[in-house]
């Protein structure tokens, strides 16, 4: 498998982290007008409704801690989840027979409907995010994620997540970033900084054009040209045949950077997807290539 770090467009779209990324915001897109307000919020979705259901219905009664820690979602985000649930009546509080200063959480008969129902709804978007692939590759793809992600979770996931396509997406998107940033903070680099400075060294020379590529908005890429810009990472030059615009360049400093940041990249996604062989690892990044070829042609 090709690592990011060149300037070669093809090396670019071959990372898998970026690939992830690409098929983690296509599905959020797919979901975006009709997602029920009741269960999403700004915070959260539908995703991690379901797999706070599914955990308990699985595992429970759970404390909200563990849960939190188990998922790996922000203990504050867990808060709002759970009282968005609460309120609809999904799951109840009970006090902890072990331990009788806390709580834990149990799901109702309608939290068990709610999650059929949302199963029912990402299986649906599931189906939208991979008109590319057929019935057979959908199943191998999940079959390389799960062998990904699963092994990170104990006890084991309940049978749902680990064939559910966008979830899988989701959650090794999250985890390899993670993975990634941890292993580049040495160098004041994240896996985004990183990767901009690739997508600016070999796929865009502006704002506008780092923007699609990184698929963020009109702010955050103001925030992330910034941010090189203060690491001495990249600079903004004048656009000579337009003022009112400029270009983006990467600096020395930011080539040294990119070429210390690919050998790190380079470990920690080897060391991310030690559960798959290199043949394995070629499947994945191929099949989440052709899923994304959509998202990207309609850029």
């Amino acid at each position: 498998m090709q690592e990011l770090g060149s300037v070669n467009r093809n090396e670019v779209a071959s990372y898998l982290g970026y690939l992830l990324r690409r098929a983690r915001i296509a599905a959020a897109q797919l979901g975006t007008d009709s997602d029920p307000p009741e269960s999403l919020d700004a915070e959260g979705g539908r995703l991690r409704c379901l797999a706070i259901l599914l955990v308990i219905i699985q595992h429970g009664p759970v404390s909200q801690q563990w849960l939190a820690k188990y998922l790996k979602i922000n203990r504050s985000v867990m808060v709002k989840l759970i009282d968005v649930l609460e309120r609809r009546g999904d799951v109840v509080r009970a006090r902890n027979a072990a331990d009788r200063r806390s709580y834990a959480l149990g799901v109702t008969a309608s939290g068990r409907a709610h999650a059929k129902t949302l199963s029912a709804s990402v299986r649906r978007l599931s189906r939208e995010l991979a008109t590319a692939l057929s019935a057979a590759e959908l199943r191998r793809l999940v079959g390389l994620l799960s062998e990904l992600v699963g092994p990170r979770f104990s006890p084991e996931l309940p049978r749902a997540l680990l064939d559910s396509p966008i979830w899988l997406i989701t959650t090794a998107h999250e985890h390899m970033e993670a993975f990634g940033d941890e292993r580049l903070e040495p160098l004041g680099l994240s896996v985004r900084t990183y990767v901009s400075l690739a997508v600016l060294s070999g796929m865009a020379r502006s704002q506008t054009e780092l923007a699609k590529h990184m698929l963020i908005g009109p702010a955050a890429t103001v925030d992330l040209v910034d941010e090189l810009e203060r690491r001495g990472a990249a600079r903004r030059v004048r656009n000579l045949t337009d003022r009112r615009s400029y270009s983006l360049e990467v600096t020395t400093e930011g080539q040294r950077l990119q070429v210390l940041g690919r050998e790190v990249i380079a470990g920690s996604t080897a060391e991310f997807t030690k559960n798959l062989d290199r043949e394995s690892n070629e499947e994945l990044v191929a099949l989440l290539g052709r899923l994304t070829a959509v998202a990207e042609r309609a850029d």
